[in-house]
């Protein structure tokens, strides 16, 4: 089997809740990058540039397991259990969580369930700051930050390798504020410079993660991080196929018209993505989160702009644009994971599997 020697980058995602009386949350992530042997033939992983081909990829990418390894039913993210595995090993000593999939160091002292600043303070907290013998720390991006999101877990939905993680609880009191449990990331809303997306672990309903595009004059928590930056997939259109190819991972995606007018049911959705042929390939699934997660533009709030078919023609007269995922709510196996790209402050939700929404199946991985 022939290896290669490259640099790695990884994605994978987080989660985010709210809604009337169908729960909603959400979740993102991507990884960094180090040099690893890879086997060339690793369907899930791909080395990188040698030119400047927009096709190529500046360092290989990786989509997380989500962590959800029970199956709900055939064919859903726990079937498959599609991504690249988690590791984490921790410094007791030095106080620093290190992701071994992605190669990020993270900062998991005292201050990291307890520091409190606004985004701008939070981002010269971790630029100051020196733990472990390192001093180049800095506050992660949202691809970063749902890196560590789990959605095999709920309060916290993060490995309990780390030991330090901000609560819905202070004191043993429970505080009615989302702000108690957000954790800044350095990405801010691409449409109003006075909001930064967070990332909330733990929240008050005892549902998994959620992420919130919140006023940078709040108060939240910080976990620093530090090690080589995650970039994003690489995207190309067969416009004949009517297929979108992330020329990273490898994945392929559904991208003809009925991506942006066909509504089911969750059980539906996933018998759609199993029985759907497109451009010659009947291997189609419904991604799980994280997959659904790598082409999300938090820049842009919406899905990479390759892609074509989105929004319906009529989409101003939808209530909102959500998009299913296979993977199922930890808390709540009667609620399904999604991102909703019409909700002016998030992107995940957790929705109820009777809900109806739009679907956008997937082939590839690993």
């Amino acid at each position: 089997m022939k290896k290669i020697l490259f640099l790695i980058i990884l994605i994978s995602a987080v989660s985010f809740h709210a809604d009337t009386k169908e729960k909603r949350e959400k979740k993102y992530t991507f990884h960094p990058a180090s040099i690893f042997e890879i086997p060339q033939n690793d369907p899930y992983k791909m080395h990188i540039k040698i030119s400047d081909n927009t096709n190529e990829c500046r360092a290989l990418t990786v989509v997380l397991k989500t962590g959800q390894t029970t199956s709900y039913t055939n064919y859903d993210d726990g079937y498959y259990q599609k991504g690249a595995a988690r590791s984490y090993t921790r410094d007791n000593a030095k106080e620093i969580v290190t992701d071994n999939t992605t190669n990020l160091q993270w900062q998991d002292n005292s201050d990291a369930k307890t520091v409190q600043k606004t985004w701008s303070e939070a981002k010269e907290y971790c630029e100051n700051l020196t733990l472990g013998g390192y001093d180049d720390w800095r506050l992660p991006s949202m691809d970063e930050l749902l890196t560590i999101v789990d959605y095999g877990r709920y309060s916290p939905a993060i490995n309990p390798v780390f030991q330090n993680v901000g609560s819905f609880w202070k004191n043993g009191v429970e505080v009615d504020d989302y702000i108690v449990s957000s954790y800044w990331s350095s990405t801010n809303f691409a449409f109003n410079n006075s909001l930064a997306w967070s990332v909330v672990f733990h929240d008050y309903n005892n549902y998994i993660a959620n992420t919130i595009a919140e006023f940078t004059s709040n108060n939240n928590l910080i976990r620093c991080v530090r090690g080589e930056r995650l970039e994003r997939g690489n995207f190309s259109r067969d416009d004949t196929k009517e297929i979108v190819t992330d020329n990273c991972t490898k994945l392929q995606w559904q991208d003809n018209s009925e991506a942006k007018t066909v509504q089911k049911t969750w059980s539906e959705a996933i018998s759609y993505c199993e029985n759907l042929t497109l451009g010659g390939y009947d291997d189609w699934r419904l991604p799980n989160i994280n997959e659904l997660y790598s082409i999300v533009d938090f820049s842009r709030k919406t899905i990479n702009s390759v892609f074509k078919n989105i929004f319906p023609d009529d989409w101003w007269f939808l209530e909102g644009y959500f998009l299913w995922s296979s993977t199922s709510s930890e808390s709540n196996i009667s609620l399904a994971w999604g991102i909703e790209l019409m909700d002016i402050n998030t992107i995940d939700y957790e929705v109820r599997k009777s809900f109806s929404a739009f679907v956008r199946c997937v082939r590839g991985g690993q």
